[in-house]
């Protein structure tokens, strides 16, 4: 619902400023954003990030003077998440990246998320794109990609955390659940 600010205030005394507030607008929590392969998310996550980047030529001729002009060619994108290991799923994955093929890859918010957690005695949060039976309107992005980094790191005293890059092969597609 988006409302004049004059509007809003002038039921509170104000009439200063005139903008426009959209009343339904808020940021989304990091926390509830994931990365899911194979239909599960990956556990013990941290961080989960989400990359789209426009390649580019240069096409500089005698016209364009001492400015470059950039033509778009293609697009990549990549995800990449930070996690407290679980052996097993360190070994998983490990196992996909020796493979070399392609892994379906969906990032966004789980269809089943509540802010208690974890809650009905599963291990994982089910896939956005997986049908929950009512419409949610929660955007999400789905693909293939390779994974091209996995990295464990152990130290003294603390909790062993691994970071993993997904390298997107092709579209990556934009849905609604």
């Amino acid at each position: 619902m988006t409302r004049s600010f004059r509007n809003f205030h002038s039921q509170h005394k104000q009439t200063k400023n005139i903008c426009t507030y959209n009343f339904m607008k808020q940021s989304i929590n990091g926390s509830n954003l994931m990365i899911f392969y194979g239909n599960e998310s990956l556990a013990l996550a941290t961080n989960h990030t989400i990359n789209f980047t426009v390649n580019v030529n240069e096409a500089v001729t005698k016209d364009s003077g001492i400015w470059s002009n950039a033509v778009a060619t293609s697009i990549a994108w990549e995800c990449t998440s930070d996690n407290l290991a679980v052996a097993v799923d360190y070994n998983r994955l490990y196992d996909k990246m020796v493979a070399r093929q392609p892994v379906e890859l969906v990032f966004g918010m789980p269809s089943d998320w509540t802010e208690n957690g974890l809650t009905d005695g599963t291990d994982y949060w089910s896939d956005p794109s997986s049908p929950t039976g009512e419409a949610n309107d929660v955007i999400y992005y789905k693909g293939k990609a390779i994974i091209t980094s996995l990295n464990l790191s152990a130290p003294a005293g603390d909790n062993a955390t691994y970071s993993i890059t997904f390298k997107g092969v092709g579209a990556i597609t934009k849905a609604a659940n």
